[in-house]
């Protein structure tokens, strides 16, 4: 057992390690460019856009404590930054949908601003034409989300393929992957590490100035909503019934909102 670790840094500390997380983590996405437009080796390439994404959210962790957020206090969040590979990528594809919705929403208001057809369609949602466009609309990008989300419920698998030979009824070998393996696989990657690089850049600031308005408004809101709690009692749930968090929300929609 180590006496210093990501999970008792100071808050200064967590500031100045995150930044050095979030280089490595740009090292790593150049480095996959680099290696996939090289041509050798596709599979690494891959993996390491992967693990790139993993040192982002950590990044992301570290330097949020820093600035006065209590993450590292969660029970269960010292895996997160030790050892969990799979609730990195469930955060992954958590700011990845918050993103996705939130750039669908900017399209409707801007498509109903600049489109006087599509607007009066909205206004009129209790018409079945209208009402039949819309259910369309939004099924259409839920079946989007859900594929994203099926995606990074196998990163992990995906990581382990790129670097290692394996034998599943036939030779896999990262040497057999191809360069449209490699865009197939970090298409929706790409979009999250520019989601996560324009993020940790926009917030992160000097270690010695004091925390900005909206850091302070959203400590409060947190600490206010008990949703430090509310994420400890998720992660104890995914531990005692040995589920990935991606089982156990599939099984939460399903016996909630689906049913």
């Amino acid at each position: 057992m180590y006496s210093k670790s990501f999970t008792n840094l100071s808050r200064n500390e967590c500031v100045e390690q995150s930044g050095i997380l979030y280089q490595n983590s740009k090292a790593k996405w150049e480095s996959a460019i680099a290696i996939s437009e090289n041509g050798t080796d596709y599979g690494a390439a891959i993996s390491l856009a992967i693990i790139s994404i993993e040192e982002l959210v950590k990044a992301l962790i570290l330097y949020l404590d820093g600035v006065g957020f209590e993450f590292r206090k969660i029970k269960g969040v010292s895996a997160i930054l030790n050892k969990n590979h799979e609730v990195r990528y469930f955060i992954a594809w958590g700011i990845f949908a918050g993103s996705f919705l939130v750039e669908e929403t900017l399209r409707i208001y801007n498509k109903a601003n600049s489109d006087n057809k599509f607007a009066e369609m909205l206004r009129n949602l209790n018409g079945d034409s209208s009402f039949i466009n819309v259910k369309y609309f939004a099924f259409r990008r839920l079946v989007l989300l859900r594929n994203h989300f099926n995606y990074f419920e196998k990163l992990d698998v995906i990581r382990q393929d790129g670097f290692y030979t394996d034998y599943r009824n036939q030779l896999k070998s990262p040497l057999f992957l191809t360069l449209e393996d490699y865009k197939s696989a970090t298409q929706g990657l790409g979009k999250l590490y520019l989601i996560g690089i324009s993020t940790f850049e926009s917030f992160a600031h000097n270690k010695n100035q004091p925390q900005t308005d909206l850091e302070q408004r959203i400590i409060k809101k947190i600490k206010e909503e008990h949703w430090y709690e509310k994420i400890e009692i998720a992660l104890s749930v995914i531990r005692r019934n040995k589920k990935s968090p991606f089982e156990a929300l599939r099984e939460y929609l399903y016996t909630n909102v689906i049913q």
